[in-house]
């Protein structure tokens, strides 16, 4: 027997024949369904959409009247046609209005099975006379249309078992093949998926065969055999699309999350009348684009408003009495030192430069070293004043920059999340003249802001823990995947009376490492695109819990390609250059402790736990037992 393992081999087959014949559903042609006769219950929902009276129990009455009358054909096959005169419990007229839809759907849903119909258009090429042999119901019109949707043209003949009432399952049809065109034994080759219909018969009727061997597993974190969530098959069948790793991870996984959180925000811009939906940069710029694709131009009026955590954050410490108080807000990003403090602070290098360079480079871990370093807080109060006079300034310019992007009425922040500081600082300054509302991914259990009115998606608080959890393990890898095209917002500056954002360098600049990452975002893109007119789509019940299933099966078991894809990674941030999972060697942290602990917490857990150990570890239990011990040695 001969196993087609993959495409090479059976391109040097092709090369042997002058004619060659392949077989159409499951190797020219895949559908966007589980199985077949699902096709059938999207024939029940496109009816019920349409009428007033719906049908019920369709996909099982249709299934039972292609059993019936194939038991009772004596003929080679069966037609549609005859399938629907076995079908008793509708009128006449609601059958011929659900044939007709069978047909649409059978067209809506069948897609190119890349690999092989590429193959078919090499053969072409070469000048090979092709065939193209099924066993198949559909009328020859129908299954015309869908071969030229797939970009299936030029051929031979189109063989139809229900049109010539001979099969490929008895043999007849091939014997049809070689007498029709005058062809000996052995001088055709037959490709296909099933190992009796396209091998086994093919060969029994003096025809070579190449059996297509059903993978269907193409995916790597939904298990296409076993899943039901209704969109798996359609990613499945363009994963051979995709152009490189990165690519294929924003199709199958970061696309399903955009998608179903641009769903709910949607439903939520039209449950509470929202009039304006401000994203944030950086993060929020993926999240906008992929909420245009589907919702551009419907109602509610689309903002990019720059922000950042310090651009923001800077304006308020004028309202803080002490620097103490200020330095509560900053952000270690791993390494933090007295420079890294005073930028966070606001002040620019002329501010500090007679504080000595050994005193700037202090290195803390933590934000509470730097607050319990005596000498470090009386240099920061002796740069009091300067702090207070530069956030005084940014406040009156983030104020006009507001203005001037009409920030007013009944608006939304979109973003990430966690916390929600940047709407708490605008609630801080301006709730009694906007109507605020805030929609993250996910809004975090530990968020001090509990009188913000504020929903996340993956999880909210107390809500959907696990999915914190989880996210949290792999933070970074996570946050990569939003990271924007501009540098961060430093501040805010006037020229000729526009506000305008000042942004820092991008952390990658144009390094290879962001193409990787703009890579998963054309991906997720691409998926929304190709996604959202699909009649999948247009009936899907999937739920957040499916669109949040590849991503959780990837933070849990995540495939050695991509920990090491993810893994070589890297974002800066304050002072400190680190991997998302790249750690040092055992020996090394034996010998540094407390750098493993900074390495370990800002970091993919289980990513940066496979590649320091070499070996995949318990999840859960291993991951739980490390916190806890990490947070004796930070507490």
């Amino acid at each position: 027997m001969f196993i087609g393992k993959n495409m090479e081999s059976l391109l040097k087959k092709i090369q042997q024949f002058d004619y060659v014949s392949f077989d159409i559903f499951d190797t020219l042609v895949k559908r966007d369904v589980r199985y077949p006769s699902d096709i059938f219950a999207y024939v029940q929902k496109e009816y019920n959409q349409r009428n007033d009276t719906g049908v019920t129990y369709f996909k099982s009455i249709r299934k039972e009247a292609e059993s019936k009358v194939r038991n009772q054909t004596k003929r080679g096959d069966v037609t549609l046609d005859e399938i629907y005169s076995c079908i008793d419990e509708y009128s006449e007229f609601t059958k011929k209005q659900l044939k007709k839809i069978e047909v649409e759907m059978e067209l809506a849903l069948c897609v190119p099975n890349i690999p092989i119909v590429s193959i078919y258009q090499e053969a072409l090429q070469a000048g090979k006379k092709i065939f193209i042999a099924s066993d198949m119901y559909l009328p020859k019109d129908v299954i015309v249309k869908i071969l030229s949707k797939i970009g299936v043209t030029s051929y031979e003949q189109l063989y139809l078992s229900s049109e010539k009432l001979k099969t490929k399952n008895s043999g007849q049809l091939f014997r049809l093949i070689l007498q029709e065109n005058n062809l000996q034994e052995k001088q055709l080759l037959h490709i296909g998926d099933s190992i009796v219909s396209d091998y086994l018969r093919a060969k029994q009727a003096g025809v070579c065969a190449f059996w297509l061997l059903r993978t269907k597993r193409v995916c790597r974190y939904f298990d296409v055999k076993k899943s039901e969530i209704d969109f798996v098959q359609f990613i499945n069948n363009r994963l051979e699309k995709t152009t490189n790793d990165f690519h294929w991870f924003g199709f199958e996984i970061f696309g399903p999350i955009l998608y179903g959180f641009s769903k709910w925000l949607h439903q939520q811009v039209k449950d509470f009348s929202i009039e304006k939906l401000y994203f944030l940069s950086r993060d929020g710029y993926i999240i906008k684009q992929a909420y245009e694709l589907l919702f551009e131009g419907k109602t509610v009026s689309i903002h990019y408003l720059y922000s950042s955590r310090r651009a923001y954050i800077v304006p308020t410490f004028h309202k803080y009495s002490t620097t103490q108080k200020m330095i509560r807000h900053l952000y270690s990003g791993g390494i933090l030192t007295l420079e890294s403090a005073f930028k966070q602070l606001g002040l620019e290098r002329e501010d500090y430069r007679d504080v000595s360079s050994e005193d700037l480079s202090q290195e803390f871990y933590f934000v509470k070293d730097l607050l319990s370093n005596e000498q470090m807080l009386k240099i920061l109060e002796t740069k009091y004043s300067k702090i207070v006079e530069r956030s005084q300034n940014e406040y009156e310019l983030l104020k006009k920059y507001l203005a001037q992007n009409e920030f007013a009425g009944k608006v939304a922040l979109v973003d990430i999340g966690w916390q929600g500081s940047i709407q708490n600082i605008l609630n801080f300054f301006f709730g009694e003249q906007v109507e605020m509302k805030g929609y993250y991914m996910g809004v975090h259990s530990t968020s001090k802001y509990s009188q913000l009115d504020m929903k996340g998606y993956l999880f909210d608080r107390d809500k959907e823990l696990g999915n914190q959890e989880l996210i949290d393990s792999f933070l970074m890898v996570f946050e990569s995947l939003f990271l924007g095209y501009e540098g961060s917002v430093k501040n805010f500056e006037e020229v000729d009376g526009v506000v305008k954002s000042i942004q820092k360098k991008h952390e990658y600049g144009d390094s290879e490492e962001f193409e990787k990452i703009i890579a998963v975002q054309k991906g997720a893109l691409d998926f929304i695109h190709e996604y959202k007119d699909s009649k999948i789509a247009e009936f899907s019940n999937a739920k957040m819990k499916d669109y949040f299933a590849g991503m959780k099966k990837f933070a849990v078991k995540p495939t050695k390609l991509d920990v090491k894809n993810f893994g070589n990674l890297h974002l800066l941030e304050g002072a400190g250059h680190r991997y998302i999972a790249n750690p040092k060697s055992v020996i090394h942290y034996l010998r540094h402790p407390k750098e493993f602990v900074n390495d370990f917490l800002y970091s993919w857990h289980l990513g940066f736990f496979i590649r320091l150990t070499g070996v995949r570890l318990p999840y859960y239990q291993f991951l739980k037992l490390v916190k806890k011990v990490v947070k004796r040695v930070k507490y």
